[in-house]
């Protein structure tokens, strides 16, 4: 969804449940989009902002009658009880987050169930409650996608992949054209450390403001720096902008997610291109050994994808993935995978 998005959009992502917010917050760096958000809470925080964005998706806890086919356990906890619960939720999920939704703007609202009471129902509530209108969506004939009261239903066996229904709704009123302004970066005490030739290694720098907070030096793009300012008032933010680099005494580490952010300079360090075992090896992040290297900072590749970062030091190279992402197993499979490439360019 990302990538269908203008290349200056701001994302902001929440999740409820601490474990998947930090899994959210794990898949948005390996994005590598830099304008993003992640926060993590119940959906009433954002009653506190008005008219911030112009689109809202929400992908709302939902009966699962969409897993059926794959997930028994989805069947076994199913029951008229629970249908009812979701839809109370529902509800009270739609009326936290309607106001932050500017004039004019879409609402997204998706589950993946079938029953009227978790889509139909909750979308007249919706009409029934606020000044909006259902969007006719034209999707191909050929996707067999069913339409029923502005609700659009994705049935297992009549299209490929799991079930869902979605719904989009407009806003009522007129956008009224409001930007964030450029912020100047804010005046702070020195640091130990000259933080400012972390701008040589990312793109248009003269586009982001660095900001640290707990010895992280972060880039904030400087059109949105009031907004993340008004959404770390409200949220519990757990990860904004690009975390470029940590600083550690008086060195300073470029972070892992500069090597997967789209802001990273192609020529900002050495890059060693490295085979299938070498890149499985990193990836539970055992100690590399590099063959003709320089000294210092180097950015692994596997397939011309960027892995991370190591510190090579002459006989061995420290590996700087992330502890807690790395792989556990220790089989690798006879064949290497093959690389996708996204619509953004990023490879997967």
């Amino acid at each position: 969804a990302i990538d269908s998005l203008p290349h200056d959009a701001f994302v902001v992502a929440n999740e409820y449940v601490p474990a998947r917010a930090e899994i959210l917050r794990e898949n948005l760096i390996k994005w590598g989009f830099p304008h993003t958000l992640v926060s993590r809470g119940d959906t009433v925080r954002f009653s506190k902002l008005k008219s911030v964005f112009d689109i809202v998706m929400a992908d709302v806890p939902c009966s699962g009658e969409g897993m059926f086919r794959k997930e028994p356990e989805a069947v076994k906890q199913w029951s008229p009880a629970l249908v009812e619960e979701c839809a109370v939720r529902q509800r009270e999920i739609v009326d936290n987050i309607w106001p932050s939704l500017r004039e004019g703007g879409y609402f997204i609202y998706s589950t993946c169930t079938f029953n009227a009471r978790e889509n139909e129902d909750v979308v007249r509530y919706i009409l029934d409650n606020y000044d909006c209108e259902v969007v006719d969506m034209d999707f191909p004939a050929e996707w067999n996608v069913i339409e029923r009261d502005g609700c659009y239903h994705f049935i297992p066996g009549r299209v490929r992949g799991e079930g869902l229904c979605v719904s989009v709704l407009r806003k009522g009123g007129n956008p009224d054209g409001r930007s964030e302004k450029p912020v100047k970066a804010e005046k702070r005490s020195k640091a130990a450390v000259d933080v400012s030739r972390c701008r040589e290694w990312i793109t248009n720098p003269d586009d982001y403001n660095l900001i640290v907070e707990n010895d992280r030096v972060i880039a904030l793009p400087a059109d949105r720096v009031a907004l993340v300012k008004k959404l770390s008032d409200t949220l519990d933010v757990l990860y904004k902008g690009v975390e470029v680099a940590v600083i550690k005494g008086r060195d300073i580490v470029p972070s892992h997610a500069l090597a997967m952010s789209q802001l990273l300079r192609s020529d900002a360090f050495p890059t060693v291109e490295i085979d299938y075992p070498a890149a499985m090896s990193y990836l539970r992040r055992e100690t590399i050994t590099l063959e003709d290297a320089p000294s210092g900072y180097i950015l692994l590749l596997y397939d011309g994808a960027p892995l991370g970062f190591v510190k090579n030091l002459g006989k061995r190279a420290n590996n700087l993935y992330p502890q807690n992402w790395r792989i556990l197993s220790g089989h690798i499979p006879e064949s290497a995978p093959t690389v996708v490439t996204s619509g953004s360019g990023r490879r997967l």
